[in-house]
């Protein structure tokens, strides 16, 4: 399968940060070719039940994957990395990948203009 696909995700915190980052960014190279990351980001919580703030990075590169596909690898790599659907009443986030761009069409809409996002966009 040829990669042909550009994607933009965002990696994101709040629970043994560095460690959940790096094992998540390990994962992601088998699905990510061309992968180009951001430095990593410090933010204070968005709309969060935790006061532990976010590492934050953003990934951009290609994938062989569809949209649908790639979702799904994204979701079972947070559950590999200690995600919980429990973790929601808590705020506790060992990590969350969410596509910002697929193919050039943007997704997660308010994440947009959050300054973080911004800030790190200007690296690539």
């Amino acid at each position: 399968m040829t990669a042909s696909n550009n994607v933009l995700i965002s990696i994101a915190s709040n629970h043994e940060a560095q460690q959940h980052l790096a094992q998540g960014i390990a994962m992601l190279r088998e699905h990510i070719h061309q992968m180009e990351l951001t430095k990593e980001l410090w933010t204070t919580p968005v709309n969060s039940l935790s006061s532990q703030q976010y590492l934050n990075q953003l990934v951009r590169g290609t994938t062989p994957h569809d949209e649908g596909t790639l979702n799904r690898l994204l979701k079972e790599i947070e559950y590999c990395c200690g995600r919980r659907p429990e973790d929601k009443t808590t705020g506790r986030v060992a990590l969350d990948l969410d596509i910002l761009a697929f193919n050039g069409q943007r997704r997660h809409l308010n994440d947009w203009d959050r300054e973080y996002v911004k800030r790190l966009l200007q690296e690539f």
